[in-house]
Formats: C-alpha cells, structure tokens, sequence
C-alpha cells in the first residue's frame, strides 16, 4: 500500500494529482523534494524521480524527516545535502533551493 499526500485539481479538463515526489540530483546527488519537476526551480540542474519513494515510509524511518515535508508543503520544494537527513546535514533554513 502506498500513501500519497497531494493536492487534486483540474487542469484543461485534465485530473493532475500534485504529489511529493522525490529526486535525485544527476551532477551532485543532492535529494530534493517537490510538488512539481525540480529543474523548474534549480536553474535548470537534471534530477531524476525516485519511483520507489513513499511519505510515509519516509516519515517513518526518519521522523525528522517531517519538517522536510512541512517545507515541501509551504514552499512547494525543498533540497537536502547528499548526506541526508541526520541533525547535523539538515538545516531546513538553509536547504531551500530556489
């Protein structure tokens, strides 16, 4: 079973569910996470989408991990360093790429 926590709308008569996603960073192995495509807010920087990730797999096996999401749902995106998520690699003032 898989969770999915997203927004519902229409567009152009169009169902589009508006989901958390994460990426991946090709050049650098940066994680991001959003609620579109990340190359539209990172200068153009190639990510690759992680099919495989699910909010509430995250949450449980990091629960710092929520701030991330409530970043992601505020702002729309969030990029974390390659390390992680741990206390030390993970200053959501800071992490913002816009």
């Amino acid at each position: 079973m898989r969770l999915e926590l997203g927004l519902q709308g229409e567009t152009e008569g169009i169902r589009v569910v508006h989901r958390v996603q994460k990426f991946v960073e090709v050049s650098t192995g940066r994680i991001g996470y959003a609620m579109t495509a990340l190359s539209e807010v990172s200068n153009g920087a190639e990510w690759n989408p992680d099919p495989s990730f699910s909010v509430a797999e995250a949450i449980l096996d990091d629960p710092a991990f929520a701030s991330v999401l409530r970043a992601v749902l505020s702002d729309g995106h969030v990029v974390v360093p390659a390390a992680g998520l741990g206390s030390s690699s993970f200053d959501s003032s800071n992490s913002r790429d816009t």
